[in-house]
């Protein structure tokens, strides 16, 4: 099992909601095999500009080490 973090940045999200950006890109996304779908961990969705600001997007660049 492998673990995903997918981040999307994209003007259209500006402005909106957790749940409006992940509605978005739920189509996209249904489209890739369930295989990859189910190792999907976390789901980053910024506009442009807010990368700075969200401490998951600071992770997702500077990844903690993996304890296991």
């Amino acid at each position: 099992m492998r673990l995903l973090v997918v981040r999307i940045t994209d003007s259209k999200f500006k402005g909106l909601p957790f749940d409006e950006r992940e509605r978005a890109v739920h189509k996209v996304l249904a489209r890739l095999p369930e295989t990859i779908q189910a190792d999907m961990t976390m789901l980053i969705l910024l506009a442009p500009g807010e990368q700075g600001n969200q401490l998951l997007n600071y992770e997702f660049d500077h990844p903690s080490p993996d304890r296991l």
